[in-house]
């Protein structure tokens, strides 16, 4: 910054107003420096193994009580039978690595070896860095239509909630085979989808969801 550009901010902003701009960008430079180095640090990180401790079953229940109750899925389907009839549709798709997710039309995420590409924008065919510090994840890439949002939405795991309310019993076993292959996918702190807080939160409500029911 010149000292034109100085003078010009001081005439515009009062001096408290102008270091407290200071403080605040030097602050969040500092917080930056700080998780980088964190992050970086050899043997850093949660394991798989750790995470999935960390997403009990016994932990999840104490955030969502009762959640185990399943006896209203059994009258869900005669209840509302449009919405269940769309919830079954989603959840079957969803099994088997199909989605319809900010308007791509159902699509299969898989790869080659039958993998959800967990870190791929799929309308675009676009993959996003898997392995970088997500300080360092780009919010564009240089190819044109890429966007980070949709392996965002992806990874925030919300198709767990219709299979919850179709046939939790039938979906158990796919929802734990995803969430291990997310793990592995995506060790802690690193890649696309550990670059925005709002989708780790709503991962994380997702997860204890089904794991509580």
């Amino acid at each position: 910054m010149n000292f034109e550009r100085i003078v010009q901010k001081l005439r515009r902003d009062s001096l408290f107003l102008l270091a407290s701009r200071i403080y605040d960008g030097s602050r969040r430079a500092w917080l930056t420096r700080r998780r980088r180095a964190r992050w970086q640090t050899d043997g850093a990180g949660i394991g798989t193994e750790e995470a999935a401790d960390a997403f009990s079953p016994r932990a999840a229940m104490r955030l969502w009580p009762g959640a185990a109750d399943r006896s209203w899925v059994t009258t869900a389907a005669s209840r509302w039978p449009e919405l269940h009839a769309e919830a079954a549709r989603r959840a079957a798709a969803a099994a088997e690595g199909r989605f319809d997710l900010l308007g791509s039309g159902e699509l299969s995420v898989l790869d080659a070896r039958g993998r959800i590409r967990w870190q791929d924008d799929f309308k675009s065919n676009t993959p996003f860095p898997a392995d970088v510090l997500y300080l360092d994840v780009p919010v564009r890439l240089p190819q044109d239509g890429s966007d980070i949002k949709v392996p965002w939405e992806l990874s925030r795991f919300q198709h767990v909630f219709a299979f919850l309310w179709t046939d939790p019993q039938r979906y158990r076993d796919v929802f734990v085979r995803q969430w291990e292959d997310w793990l592995r996918a995506n060790p802690t702190a690193r890649g696309v989808n550990w670059a925005c807080t709002m989708d780790v939160a709503l991962r994380a409500i997702s997860w204890t969801a089904a794991l509580a029911a």
